[in-house]
């Protein structure tokens, strides 16, 4: 999906306010091959900050024959994927039609909130699998063509993954729940891989395409078109990437092994990049001056700043700030230092402090999107202005404790049976991916809907 109505968005709204497991990206096709790939996302549980697995290996079978997708064991963290579809695994395997899918995984880790403590507090609980072997069909079966490509989306379903007691406390048991669909419409909203982080490698303007490198070493061609979308740090296009840059991509698995881009969003401009979500903001009111953020991400691996754990993140007045796929100009007036709330989720790059090597100085911080599930608040529909009231069920609902204000537009994407927002009923479960702000006048978040799910 090309996304050049963001910016449209977030001015009218200030007017009214897989990882690759076994190699891929292969540009030469080989006789009777196909290409597989398999994305995978989240569903969530309150309170439940991270939740790491190892995905230590994976394989497709039609029934006689069997291909291997992952060999080498992959360390996930799911819960920033809620809505979002990172790209696990793409592979050649032989034309076949597969039917089912066996998943072997290890070391789950669960970082809550204990609630029960005051204030809150971040606990780490090593959890303990009730199994470690999963066979998942795959019904229909996915036909994998001569030169031809598909898709398999991987849902984790945390909720109904992680075991608590009577008063809902999480006891660390885990029994992991997954469905698999395989789908061969490029058209599909599952082909869009929105979440793919690495750094550039190489570039190749005449081409039109650049190498980018997973932080675990593997390699991918990235290809670009007219419609690429080049977001972040100043830079307008391929010609302006440079090697080391750390970028996200957007984009679709192409049948030679390929992704094409529709959005290269640079998030440092050389290698030091840091991402996580919002836990405090000091002072809460007024231009803050530093972060308590849940590090989720790390380019390259930080030793005195231990991902997946709280650290100090220290913002200055030469401090820039950005929303994902919005001119900086325009986001910086709804995005900035004093318009920071507890639960967005952000980007950041800069270095590791001089003086304290457990905090870290950010030169520009992203806001970037995120998902919640929930429920739409009865009688809260205004189809007039293309807004509702959201329950969220996840971290957000917990940290406001009320309803969230949702803001929809022309390029709002309406999936599962949705068309717009006219479609909506009262008490509906519901999925809404898109960027949390703050509102300057109530201080409480809204939302920016960039997809909307019936649940």
């Amino acid at each position: 999906m090309r996304r050049s109505a963001y910016a449209n968005l977030v001015l009218a709204l200030v007017f009214t306010l897989l990882f690759a497991a076994c190699g891929g990206g292969s540009k030469t096709p080989v006789t009777q091959s196909g290409q597989m790939f398999v994305n995978i996302s989240d569903a969530p549980l309150p309170s439940v900050l991270d939740f790491q697995i190892t995905i230590n290996s994976m394989t497709v079978t039609d029934g006689t024959n069997t291909a291997t997708l992952i060999s080498t064991p992959t360390s996930l963290e799911l819960t920033r994927l809620l809505g979002l579809r990172t790209l696990l695994a793409l592979n050649e395997v032989a034309p076949s039609t597969y039917t089912s899918a066996t998943v072997t995984v290890s070391s789950p880790v669960i970082t809550y909130l204990n609630t029960g403590a005051s204030p809150a507090s971040v606990v780490m609980m090593n959890g303990t699998l009730t199994s470690s072997t999963f066979t998942i069909p795959i019904n229909p079966g996915l036909v994998i063509n001569n030169a031809g490509v598909g898709g398999l989306h991987l849902h984790f379903a945390l909720a109904q993954s992680l075991a608590v007691d009577s008063s809902g406390k999480i006891t660390g048991q885990v029994n992991p729940t997954f469905t698999l669909r395989g789908f061969n419409d490029s058209g599909d909203p599952d082909w869009e891989v929105d979440e793919f982080l690495g750094t550039v490698s190489s570039v190749n303007v005449p081409s039109n395409n650049f190498v980018f490198t997973r932080p675990d070493g593997r390699n991918f061609t990235i290809d670009t078109d007219s419609n690429t979308i080049f977001d972040g740090n100043g830079i307008s296009g391929l010609s302006n990437l440079a090697a080391n840059m750390v970028v996200n991509v957007s984009g679709k698995v192409q049948a030679d092994g390929s992704i094409l881009a529709d959005e290269v969003e640079v998030l440092s401009l050389t290698k030091s990049y840091m991402g996580g979500l919002i836990l405090d903001v000091n002072p809460t009111s007024g231009s803050a001056s530093n972060l308590t953020v849940l590090v989720r991400e790390e380019i390259p691996t930080q030793s005195t700043i231990p991902i997946y754990q709280p650290a100090q993140v220290n913002l200055s007045s030469n401090t820039t700030y950005h929303i994902r796929h919005v001119p900086l100009a325009i986001s910086s007036w709804v995005f900035n230092s004093g318009l920071m709330v507890t639960g967005q989720r952000i980007g950041f790059a800069g270095d590791v402090d001089a003086t304290n090597s457990t905090q870290f100085d950010a030169s520009n911080v992203t806001l970037r999107w995120q998902g919640h599930d929930g429920q739409v608040v009865a009688s809260s529909i205004d189809t007039t202005n293309g807004t509702f009231m959201f329950n969220a069920n996840g971290l957000l609902g917990y940290v406001f404790a009320a309803p969230v204000k949702v803001y929809t537009f022309p390029g709002t994407q309406w999936l599962g049976g949705l068309t717009s927002i006219n479609d909506l009923t009262n008490s509906q479960n519901v999925r809404v991916v898109g960027l949390v702000l703050k509102d300057p006048n109530t201080n409480a978040p809204v939302i920016l809907a960039v997809r909307v799910r019936a649940l």
